[in-house]
C-alpha cells in the first residue's frame, strides 16, 4: 500500500515476526501429557483467562462494523453487555461443576454419556460452529491488501503456520501468542481514543455530528428482535465458548464456596 510510512510498516512486519517468534518458540512442553498438551496443565491464571478470551472473542469483527455504523452505541448493549452478564452466569453457577469435572474437552463428556458415536458427531458439530473460517479470511484479506499479493497466498500460508506451530507446542503457544496480542490491541486501542479525543473532542463531538438513534440503546431496531435475536442467542454461544475456554484453566476464586 502506497499511503504506509515506514512506522507503518516496521509495526506490522514486527507484529507477525514476534507473533511467529512466540507461537513456534515459546511454550516448551515438559511432560508431554494430554492435559499439558490440551489444556496446558489448567495452570492458566486469571489474566492470562481474560487475554485469551478477549483475543479470541475479538477476532469476531466481521460486520460489528458495519453494525456500529448502522446502530451506533447498540452494538455495545447486543454485543459487548451480553458477554459480561453470562459470563457472570458461568462464573458462579458452572465454574465449580465443570472444573471438578477434569475433562479434557465437550466431546469428552459426550462421550462419557452417551457414548463414542455421539461424541463424534458433537465433535463434528463444533468444529463446524467454532470454525475459524471467517477470522483466516479477515486476516488473509488484510495480508494481501497490505502486502499486495493474492488472497490465495494468505490462505495458504496462515494456516500452515497456525496449525504447525500449535501441533508442536500445544495449547500453551496458543496462550502465549493470545497473551501478546492483547496486549498489542489494547495499546492500539487506547493510542485511538487519545487521538481521537485530541483530534475531534468527546462526546459533546458525538452528539453534534451523529443521528439521535445512534446513542440510544437499541439504536432503530425493533426491541423483541433486538433482544431475542442478541441476547438469547449470544448467552447460549457464550456459555458453550467460555466452557472450552475454562477447561484449561484454575480461577478458583469464581468458585461458590460449598
Amino acid at each position: 500500500m502506497d499511503s504506509l510510512q515506514s512506522i507503518d510498516w516496521i509495526i506490522i512486519i514486527g507484529v507477525i515476526s514476534i507473533t511467529l517468534l512466540i507461537g513456534f518458540f515459546s511454550g516448551r512442553l515438559k511432560d508431554g501429557s494430554a492435559d499439558e498438551y490440551i489444556v496446558s496443565s489448567r495452570n492458566m491464571g486469571l489474566f492470562t483467562f481474560v487475554a485469551v478470551n478477549v483475543t479470541t472473542w475479538y477476532g469476531g469483527i466481521l460486520g460489528i462494523g458495519e453494525y456500529s455504523y448502522r446502530y451506533g452505541i447498540s452494538s455495545w448493549f447486543t454485543q459487548g453487555l451480553p458477554y459480561y452478564i453470562f459470563a457472570l452466569i458461568f462464573a458462579f453457577l458452572f465454574v465449580g461443576k465443570i472444573r471438578a469435572t477434569g475433562l479434557l474437552s465437550i466431546p469428552q463428556k459426550i462421550e462419557g454419556e452417551y457414548g463414542k458415536k455421539v461424541a463424534m458427531v458433537a465433535s463434528i458439530l463444533i468444529f463446524i460452529i467454532t470454525s475459524p473460517a471467517p477470522y483466516l479470511l479477515t486476516a488473509a484479506q488484510i495480508i494481501s491488501t497490505v502486502f499486495g499479493v493474492g488472497l490465495e497466498i494468505p490462505l495458504f500460508l496462515i494456516p500452515i503456520a497456525l496449525i504447525t506451530h500449535l501441533s508442536l507446542k500445544g495449547f500453551k503457544s496458543n496462550i502465549k501468542v493470545d497473551v501478546f496480542l492483547f496486549l498489542f490491541m489494547f495499546l492500539g486501542f487506547i493510542t485511538a481514543v487519545v487521538y481521537l479525543l485530541i483530534t475531534y473532542g468527546g462526546v459533546s463531538f458525538l452528539q453534534e455530528n451523529l443521528p439521535a438513534t445512534h446513542l440510544t440503546p437499541t439504536g432503530e431496531r425493533d426491541i423483541f428482535i433486538w433482544w431475542s435475536g442478541t441476547w438469547l442467542l449470544r448467552g447460549q454461544l457464550l456459555i458453550r465458548d467460555f466452557i472450552k475456554e475454562y477447561m484449561p484453566q484454575k480461577m478458583r476464586m469464581l468458585q461458590k464456596k460449598e
